[in-house]
């Protein structure tokens, strides 16, 4: 009888890293209360604010485990561990110092775990990316989870009037906040690695209209723009027909999605709405920032989105908090604001400022400098090397642009996510042959 070889050191770590790159993206969440996050009936699941209720993602097990089995030299993980370091003396500094008057807050403690925990994934992707075969593997990993999930949740989601959330077995939390743009950035992040690929491109062909479909059909107007640039960008560096197909067939998908769904519903409107004569229908949406137009709504006002509005309204907020004084813009405030007024700056780098300040800030600050100065030493690589371009575009948007209207990188998902690749991105840099 045949025996099956067992598996040698190099392949135990081949299989590790690829579990690890299913487990970043898998939309799968827990309670520490126990159990799997299964959400049926709540469109909009809210925990109150209790670290006990909240969903959690089965990354951030992958994560933490990821960074204690990974093969490697930690100080080839030295960005990230820095800024582990700096960040979390930063924080402990500034809540100290703020608590030292009015008290130490739950909620504040809260936030600082929400702020720091996907930082972790930083360290475990500059070690992922160690091996020269990091972005391949990473990437069919990515296609793979993608198959498995988009064109399953399009199915179920046929017969609704909006993207559904329940996948039987697990219900994906914030289905359409946060989970569709790091859908997008894992395809496209594929689809620039494997695109060169001939056996895996008409795989990445075949999904280009599903997620162009799945990308109008969460009304996810980041998400959309993200996946229609970031093909653009691969256009433009691969003018191919093939690359040509692929925005084809994606607008395809995008306008099926847009017939099929409801187009005068308020999470619709909300999004895609600017000039709005009448109010939508008032429907069991799961629009979160739905506002119905009033008379007294002036015509600059009707130009912005409504879902822009509030954003508008916290950012004025939250700046305002931040230039309250120097005490302040150093250290932030010692307590939240009270979620009945704000639960979010809208902005990652506004709320993280206000709470804790520019002395937690500066430390991503000098990340995102730092970065810039890799992809400058790197540039003619950029150019030749499409892997590393991808990767590039999917961080530089989560970073630049996501993080700027959302509070990406304090969710644990979507943060776990965006960190992981960024330090994927970093140690794929620090490899590159420099620009003679």
């Amino acid at each position: 009888m045949h025996e099956t070889a067992p598996l040698t050191s190099a392949g135990k770590q081949h299989l590790l890293r690829a579990l690890i790159a299913v487990g970043v993206l898998f939309p799968v969440f827990f309670h520490l209360s126990g159990g799997i996050y299964r959400s049926p009936d709540t469109i909009l699941y809210d925990s109150g604010g209790s670290v006990m209720d909240v969903p959690l993602p089965v990354a951030l097990v992958v994560v933490f485990l990821g960074g204690v089995l990974l093969s490697g030299r930690y100080r080839d993980a030295a960005p990230a561990l820095g800024l582990d370091l700096v960040m979390l003396a930063g924080m402990a500094l500034t809540t100290t110092v703020t608590a030292a008057d009015s008290g130490l807050e739950t909620r504040k403690l809260v936030l600082l775990i929400q702020f720091l925990i996907p930082t972790a994934a930083l360290v475990v992707g500059q070690l992922y990316g160690a091996r020269d075969n990091a972005l391949q593997l990473c990437a069919k990993a990515f296609l793979g989870v993608i198959t498995a999930i988009v064109p399953v949740q399009m199915g179920v989601s046929l017969y609704r009037e909006y993207i559904w959330h329940h996948l039987w077995l697990f219900t994906i939390y914030q289905h359409q906040q946060f989970v569709p743009v790091v859908f997008v950035g894992a395809y496209l992040f594929a689809a620039f690695v494997l695109f060169e690929n001939r056996r895996f491109r008409p795989w990445v062909l075949m999904l280009a209209p599903i997620m162009g479909a799945y990308a109008a059909a969460t009304y996810a107007v980041l998400a959309l723009a993200f996946l229609v640039g970031g093909l653009a960008v691969l256009v433009f560096a691969r003018s191919r027909t093939a690359a040509v197909s692929l925005c084809m067939i994606l607008a395809v998908g995008c306008a099926a999605a847009f017939l099929h769904y409801d187009r005068g519903s308020t999470s619709f409107q909300a999004k895609y709405g600017t000039f709005l004569s009448t109010v939508p229908k008032a429907a069991a949406d799961p629009g979160r920032d739905a506002v119905a137009p009033t008379e007294s709504t002036g015509l600059a006002e009707s130009r912005i989105p409504l879902n822009v509005r509030p954003r508008l309204a916290d950012w004025a907020l939250y700046t305002r908090g931040i230039a309250e004084s120097p005490w302040t813009a150093l250290f932030g405030h010692a307590k939240p604001f009270d979620r009945a007024i704000s639960t979010s700056a809208h902005n990652y780098y506004l709320d993280l400022a206000y709470n804790f300040g520019l002395a937690a800030l500066l430390p991503l600050l000098w990340l995102i400098a730092y970065t810039a100065a890799l992809l400058w030493r790197a540039r003619s690589t950029l150019v030749r090397d499409l892997p590393l371009l991808g990767l590039a575009v999917v961080v530089g948007f989560l970073v630049l642009v996501d993080n700027n209207f959302k509070v990406t990188f304090r969710q644990p998902y979507p943060g776990l996510f965006g960190f992981f690749l960024w330090g994927l991105l970093v140690s794929r840099l620090c490899a590159s042959p420099r620009t003679g």
